[in-house]
């Protein structure tokens, strides 16, 4: 049974929960509604970008597939930066909306005036505009308003990171900003002080050319068009802010210490002047960008190759390029006249003084010697009289001859005198009137002779084919003759089947043998390399179609390279010849034969 206290107290209870529902209880807000920010958009529909900071305004439009600056002042732009706040517009979204009537003075959100406004200019529809103001209290969000709507958006304050601090941070810092006309530069024109020089590569051939100064010289493609690969990495290190530009004095540029053009024909596509360098900064260089007329500054170390003397640029070759296998005949005019010719197979033979077969691996050295041979100088530029160089009747000329009917030069190279430095010779070429010098050890390297290319296997047997064998060690001879079974003996023992074996494969390594370099000629070279002195020689007495035919080696003192000296008779009747026989077979096969002298 339900007691009038027990009532009493359900309804305390009661007016306790009505009050606290009608009083205490906070309902819940209802969601409020962002409107979207503003019409969706491509970052490609964009084709101009203004932001204003106060008084301070940067316009960017986008032309010919490029963004450039067009206020404060033109200049070209990177895209990157551009690019990226474009799309932050694209997914920017409101985290909340201040309806019109929740808005009483846009003051107070500091956007009358607003802190930034970024204007977007569409190819199609209406411009868009954002203008931001201050930060919400105690929020990493801040004000905006855009145009048509006059509520208020919360927006993420990051969004203000894709904003440059000004404009010198989105400008290009290239110093060229030449797109895909980069490689159209056909001239470079350089003035340093009085100094003027122009680089041209003709269309024709596209091989690059000194024109000015006087006389056109051949240029240096390879270095020259790796200085123009440079020049497009060349990268501005401060920009001059735009209002001291006009000061063109104090940079040294009025009149300017130097200038560079780059052309294409008549059509000049960049024109840089230079100026002096910055207080206390040697390494750095004041210039002025002529195509948009702003003075910046730039690492000095870019620009000090291009005033250089006409000369860095110049191809210092003095062969004309060629391929081994264009080429018919070769002609030396040195000690001794001689000739090569190569035959349709591509292979060298000596045709004068007399035939005689050529060393395939000492021609392609010639003739890479030759396409390698560089001028250390120029001793002068143009020569009336070359008889001042020894020139006029030069030591030696190497003359290169194309294949076809008309074997015209391809290329000819003189050498004279000894110039000043006695580590230099004077040197031309046949289709200039300059006179070069170059290292003498350069010139050592081509041969004099024409048994310098001759081929280095002067014969070639087996060791079957030797019957005799006479050994000479200073005092000491040894003979050994193959018996008719065909096995060595030696008068006064008998030989061990070891001892024939080693002599089985000196004999073998001995009728193969290529020498390691020619040296001299003639019998009176064995007192000079010590071949009289040593007294060490080998006989071979060959049987070849019932014929006897001998083959002699005597040795002497070692080279520089440790190869011991030889000299040979020579099997194509010619005079004897020295040469650094091979070391290796030396201490495999002579020593072993040598030793049969003190077992006799």
């Amino acid at each position: 049974m339900i007691t009038k206290q027990t009532i009493w107290l359900l309804g305390a209870v009661a007016v306790v929960f009505g009050y606290i529902w009608a009083f205490e209880h906070e309902p819940t807000p209802e969601p409020s509604e962002v409107p979207t920010l503003w019409a969706a958009f491509k970052p490609a529909d964009i084709r101009a970008v203004r932001i204003t900071y106060g008084t301070n305004t940067f316009r960017l439009q986008h032309d010919a597939g490029q963004w450039r600056f067009t206020e404060p002042m033109p200049y070209p732009a990177q895209a990157e930066p551009v690019m990226a706040l474009l799309h932050s517009c694209v997914n920017l979204t409101a985290t909340d909306y201040l309806k019109p009537g929740e808005v009483s003075h846009l003051s107070d959100f500091e956007l009358a005036p607003p802190k930034v406004i970024l204007h977007l200019e569409r190819d199609d529809g209406k411009p868009l505009e954002l203008r931001l103001g201050s930060e919400v209290l105690l929020s990493h969000s801040l004000y905006a308003q855009t145009s048509g709507n006059e509520g208020v958006f919360v927006l993420p304050k990051q969004f203000l990171s894709n904003f440059p601090a000004g404009n010198h941070v989105w400008r290009d810092r290239r110093v060229f900003h030449l797109g895909q006309r980069e490689a159209t530069v056909d001239t470079v024109m350089m003035r340093n002080g009085p100094l003027r020089m122009t680089l041209n590569r003709p269309a024709t051939n596209q091989v690059w050319s000194v024109t000015q100064p006087e006389p056109v010289k051949r240029g240096n493609s390879q270095y020259i068009q790796q200085l123009i690969t440079r020049l497009w990495h060349w990268e501005v290190q401060h920009f001059v802010p735009d209002q001291h530009a006009a000061q063109l004095e104090a940079f040294g540029l009025r009149p300017p210490a130097a200038e560079l053009e780059l052309r294409q024909g008549t059509n000049r596509l960049a024109w840089v002047q230079f100026g002096h360098s910055p207080t206390n900064q040697p390494g750095l260089v004041y210039a002025r960008l002529m195509n948009q007329s702003n003075v910046v500054i730039v690492a000095r170390a870019e620009l000090e190759p291009l005033r250089a003397k006409d000369w860095a640029f110049c191809d210092r070759h003095l062969a004309t390029r060629f391929v081994p296998s264009d080429l018919a005949r070769i002609e030396v005019m040195a000690n001794e006249p001689f000739a090569l010719a190569q035959n349709t197979n591509g292979v060298w033979s000596l045709t004068a003084p007399a035939p005689l077969p050529a060393d395939q691996e000492l021609v392609f050295e010639l003739l890479k010697n030759l396409s390698q041979l560089q001028a250390m100088d120029r001793a002068a530029e143009v020569v009336a009289n070359f008889g001042e160089y020894g020139l006029a009747q030069p030591s030696a000329r190497f003359t290169l001859h194309n294949r076809g009917g008309t074997n015209t030069v391809r290329s000819s190279i003189s050498f004279g005198a000894a110039a000043k430095n006695s580590d230099q010779l004077y040197a031309r070429r046949h289709d200039e009137d300059t006179a070069y010098t170059v290292a003498r050890a350069d010139r050592q390297r081509l041969p004099s002779w024409p048994y310098q290319l001759r081929d280095r296997q002067l014969w070639q047997f087996t060791g079957k084919d030797v019957a005799k064998l006479t050994v000479t060690l200073g005092d000491k001879v040894a003979t050994l003759e193959r018996n008719n079974a065909g096995q060595w003996t030696q008068p006064g023992r008998q030989l061990s089947a070891k001892e024939t074996s080693e002599i089985n494969l000196a004999l073998d390594q001995l009728g193969q043998f290529q020498a390691r370099d020619w040296t001299a000629r003639g019998d009176d070279k064995r007192g000079v390399y010590g071949i009289l002195k040593e007294k060490k020689s080998l006989t071979l007495q060959l049987r070849r179609d019932g014929k006897t035919i001998e083959r002699k080696l005597e040795f002497g003192r070692r080279s520089t390279r440790r190869n011991p000296f030889a000299m040979a008779t020579d099997p194509l009747k010619q005079e004897p010849v020295v040469f650094e026989f091979p070391l290796e077979i030396y201490e495999d096969s002579v020593f072993d034969l040598l030793r049969l002298t003190q077992t006799r």
